[in-house]
This record gives C-alpha cells, structure tokens and sequence, in this order.
C-alpha cells in the first residue's frame, strides 16, 4: 500500500504541475494562433489587393489596346486607312505603320521627341515609293482624304551637323532627338529624315541661350514641348497633360503587360505563402485542440488520484492502527 500511495502521489504531483503550467502553457499556443490568425488575414488582404490590380491592369490594357486598334488621335483619313489597312491584305501589305509604330522612346523624352517629329506623327510609312504611289491612288479612288507617306526606299537623313554636336557639351543640353530613341535600323532613313539636326533641352531658358550661341544651326526641343526652330521662330506655353499621346500608345501597353505579369508572380507568390500559413495554422489550432483534451484529461485524472490518495492515506492510516493493536497485545502477552 506505501507503494501503491508513493505512485498515485507521484502522479498526482504530475498533474498538479501540468495544471499549475496550464496558463502559460494555454497563452503561448493560443498566441501562436492567433500569429498565424493575422499572418493569414495580412496574406487574404495582400491576394485581394494582388487581384484587383491585376483586374484594374488589365481593364487598362484592354482601353489601351482598342484605342491603338481604333488608331485614336490620328486624323479622320489616316485614321481610316489604317483600319482598312487591318482588313484588306493589298492595303495593309503596302502600310508599314505610323511613326508611332516604328519610334520608341522613354517617357520622360516622349513630348519632347512628338514635339520634334512635329506633324509627320500624322505620316505613314511605306517600304517603297511604288507603294505609296499605290495607296495615294486607292486613296483618290475612294475619296479617303489625304495622307503623307514617307517611303523607305527614298527617304534621306539630314543629318547632324558641326554646331549641334559642340552644342552638345553646353548646360541644359539633353541630347541629340536622333539618339534619344529606339528603332528598327530598317527605318533608320526615316527617323534620321525626321529628327536630325534637333537638340533636345531641358528648359526654354536653356535652349534660348544655345539657339543664341548657335543662331539658326538647328532645331531645339524642350522636355515640355516648346520648340526653337532653325529660323528662330519660337513655340510653345501651356500643353495638354495628354501631350505625347502617340508615343505613350506602345509604352502604356507593354507597361500594363509587364505589370500584369509582375502581379500573376506576386499572386503565384502568394497562393504558396497562403496554403503554407493556412498548414501552419491548421497544426497550431490542432496543437491547442490537444492541449485543450490533455487539460480535460489531467484535471479528471487529478481528481481521481486524489480520490484515491485519500483512500489510501486512510487505508495506511487504519493499517498503522492495527498494527499498533497488535504490537500492544503481544507486549501483553509476553508479560
């Protein structure tokens, strides 16, 4: 029975420290929930936000796309026989694309390289002379209206003189137009026919200082769009904030591309970094199911032991009574 009651209080012990440890131990698990809790709510938030760029993106896209499919901001004759260059292949064959099409620049150079290119923005490209001599008929025949056409095959360069290159070292001097956009060396007569001899500048200021230091050698631009030309006539003021228009087409269009892409990443990302929470939170909230049972079953068992180690206290307690009954009537005895 010393045995029997030596085990129960060891048990007993047992259970009183795990219950003794309960609040802390419940504190720390129900924490670890609730950090995976607001990982997951952080993580939901980040996935809707992921979705609803991607969604805003691509509605933007697709307005950028069908205004470059409707060939918005194009007169009303390029404008058409650009759509039926679309659907007639003997049209379309002959039709390159419009300056817009075959010049890339960055964004910060866009007004400035519209401003230069000026009017010829309106122009359309062809491979050959005998091509737009084809189209300017088609044109006559249909009553399209009127359109320029700068054919390859025939197109000269200006080219870029002395003055503008030494123009280059003076302050609020960008770059040459030329050299401040990307093309296609297929149509490196055309862009050098459009842009040659044109410095791009910072500020007016600027440009009127180097237009007097080098008078009527070239064309100036400034990132705003004001313009000196080689005869000294002087444009410019207050623009449109959609100024540039033509050119920000194709860069709007593939940045919204590149964005959405970015963002389908990110999702990806995210859906991963989700399920991985959602596992962590599924093991934490199990963890904490299972202590919950062991509290349950501790506390039965704690009062069971105690049970039992009262009854064995009492069984000793009756045992050490006979036994000192006996021991006194053996004393007895043996006088």
């Amino acid at each position: 029975q010393e045995e029997q009651a030596a085990a129960c209080q060891q048990e007993r012990a047992a259970c009183e420290r795990f219950l003794d440890e309960k609040p802390q131990t419940e504190q720390s698990l129900l924490a670890a929930v609730r950090e995976e809790e607001a990982a997951r709510r952080t993580l939901t938030e980040q996935a809707a936000d992921c979705n609803t760029s991607i969604l805003n993106l691509t509605n933007n896209l697709e307005m950028y796309v069908n205004l470059k499919n409707r060939f918005d901001g194009y007169r009303d004759s390029v404008r058409r026989l650009q759509l039926t260059a679309k659907s007639d292949p003997e049209i379309g064959k002959r039709v390159k694309g419009a300056i817009a099409d075959i010049v890339r620049t960055e964004k910060q150079y866009e007004v400035a390289v519209e401003t230069a290119i000026g009017g010829a923005m309106q122009n359309l490209v062809t491979a050959t002379q005998e091509d737009a001599r084809y189209l300017i008929e088609y044109l006559k025949k249909t009553g399209g209206g009127i359109v320029t056409f700068l054919p390859v095959d025939t197109m000269r360069p200006r080219g870029n003189g002395r003055e503008i290159r030494a123009a280059l070292k003076e302050q609020g001097a960008v770059g040459l137009a030329g050299e401040l956009v990307s093309y296609d060396r297929y149509y490196e007569n055309i862009v050098g026919y459009l842009l040659d001899n044109t410095l791009i500048c910072d500020t007016i200021a600027n440009a009127t200082r180097i237009s007097r230091k080098f008078p009527r050698a070239f064309k100036l631009v400034t990132l705003d769009g004001d313009t000196i030309a080689s005869s000294g006539a002087m444009t410019g003021g207050s623009r449109r904030r959609e100024s540039g228009n033509l050119l920000a087409g194709e860069r709007r269009i593939k940045e919204c591309e590149e964005r959405i892409a970015a963002q389908k990443k990110r999702q990806e990302a995210l859906k991963k970094e989700l399920a991985a929470c959602e596992e962590r939170l599924s093991a934490r909230q199990a963890a904490y199911e299972q202590f919950r049972l062991q509290v349950q079953e501790q506390t039965a068992s704690f009062a069971a032991l105690s049970q039992r180690a009262a009854s064995l206290a009492g069984q000793l307690a009756e045992t050490a009574r006979d036994i000192a009954e006996y021991e006194a009537l053996l004393t007895t005895l043996r006088t």
